[in-house]
């Protein structure tokens, strides 16, 4: 016949199982809304980016044309005689 003492450290260590796995379980929830936050924030920063590329493009564009500009030869104008 069995004495109470086995029996009451397996119930001790399903409790102590049972109690990792619901710390375990609290961890990964706080772990999926830091991912969250962490894809919110890097959705705000790609469409940052995507806004700074657009006025690069600008001023590259502004460049080129000032560039053309000032190296197109000018008409002289014929002074009147």
């Amino acid at each position: 016949m069995r004495t109470g003492r086995p029996l009451l450290s397996t119930i001790k260590d399903a409790l102590s199982a049972l109690k990792s796995v619901m710390i375990m379980q609290s961890q990964l929830a706080e772990m999926r809304k830091d991912m969250d936050i962490a894809s919110s924030d890097l959705r705000g920063l790609k469409d940052y980016t995507h806004g700074i590329d657009k006025r690069v493009v600008r001023l590259e564009t502004l460049v080129e044309a000032a560039s053309m500009t000032s190296s197109r030869p000018q008409i002289e104008r014929r002074e009147s005689e």
